[in-house]
């Protein structure tokens, strides 16, 4: 037996104040909370934990987590996490919770608002001028709407996740008052109005590799670019004539399970068209297509050579397509400087979409 435990010394007791709170910071508050009760030196520790998690499920936890923040013997909020499963009746709480952490300078931002029968508005100023920002997630279901002002400033936030029913002008805000912005992920839901889903991820590295991936139900872009070209904005804005010094990748899915008719599958390639016009002047291209055209060859006629667009600059392409019916096989006929070429045909969905050039 040793010294320790013959001598019945109680170490945890002994820890600073500083680090007890650190641990219990790794708790859900109300843990936290009763965690304290087991030492009497501990007693008051709660109200000076740095970092608070709430699961709001009744109208008894709103009161609840509305005392437990009026209790609190610091403003300081590090971090701040909410889950609420009834969070149209619980707005006017969490709006005023919020506030409270952007007072307390809070560093990241995590809220959760589960579905509900009932729409609900919600209206927080002062998170959109927070500077102490560093990491902001909102999943709200479709029923909770966010107003986003036409100005924001959150000139530290590095990391931005939005899964909610905001529209992409929305998002270009947060995009363009976030200037130290690394990685952002936003998705659209088809419910909101808008169609088809998309989902929008931007990551800048360290190294300078600058990487957008734009997905939808109908086809997935990457487009990446490491020379310090930062192209986000010209995306945003649909100015694709800049696109020259990128790595543009796109994957066309198998739509057969979703689109059975004709007139979508004609929407469907439509659309790609569109896609690879708008990435016309690009020198690098990886292209797959997984849809099946022998299942439509009727529309042979409504989908033409002359419909491609020229790609004056590409001097590298990379194929993979599953139908060997499919139009996309002349692309190369469309690429006057094109100086390698690489094919692939296969029957299985690539499921991981990569730039190969």
């Amino acid at each position: 037996m040793s010294k320790i435990e013959d001598s019945g010394v109680d170490r945890i007791s002994k820890l600073p104040d500083e680090i007890v709170c650190h641990i219990l910071s790794f708790l859900p508050s109300n843990e936290s909370t009763a965690t304290c009760l087991l030492s009497s030196r501990w007693r008051f520790l709660w109200r000076m934990v740095p970092s608070l998690h709430f699961d709001c499920n009744t109208s008894e936890t709103y009161d609840h987590v509305d005392n437990f923040l009026s209790l609190r013997a610091t403003p300081i909020i590090t971090r701040f996490h909410l889950n609420c499963k009834n969070p149209c009746f619980c707005i006017p709480y969490i709006q005023k919770w919020v506030s409270k952490a952007i007072h307390g300078k809070v560093e990241q931002l995590n809220m959760f608002l589960c579905e509900t029968y009932h729409q609900g508005f919600m209206f927080i100023p002062t998170l959109f001028t927070c500077t102490t920002l560093v990491t902001l997630n909102l999943n709200f279901s479709d029923s909770v709407y966010l107003h986003v002002p036409p100005s924001v400033h959150l000139p530290s936030l590095k990391t931005l996740q939005l899964d909610s029913c905001l529209s992409l002008y929305d998002f270009k805000k947060f995009f363009y008052g976030s200037p130290s912005l690394e990685l952002a992920h936003f998705k659209q839901s088809p419910r909101c109005g808008f169609l088809p889903e998309l989902v929008l991820k931007i990551v800048r590295s360290p190294r300078g590799i600058i990487q957008l991936s734009h997905a939808n139900e109908i086809c997935a872009i990457v487009i990446e670019c490491d020379d310090g070209y930062d192209f986000i904005r010209d995306y945003l804005e649909g100015d694709f004539e800049k696109y020259v010094k990128v790595k543009a990748s796109i994957v066309v899915h198998d739509t057969n399970s979703k689109f059975k008719s004709k007139f979508r599958f004609k929407y469907v390639h439509e659309y790609v068209f569109v896609t690879l016009k708008r990435l016309r002047n690009v020198e690098l291209l990886s292209f797959s297509d997984f849809s099946s055209w022998t299942k439509y060859a009727d529309y042979d006629e409504e989908f033409t050579l002359d419909d491609l667009p020229i790609f004056q600059n590409l001097v590298k392409l990379q194929l993979d397509i599953k139908d060997y019916d499919s139009i996309y096989w002349t692309l190369p006929t469309r690429c006057p400087k094109l100086r390698a070429a690489a094919r692939d045909n296969r029957s299985d969905v690539n499921k991981d979409m990569k730039i190969s050039c």
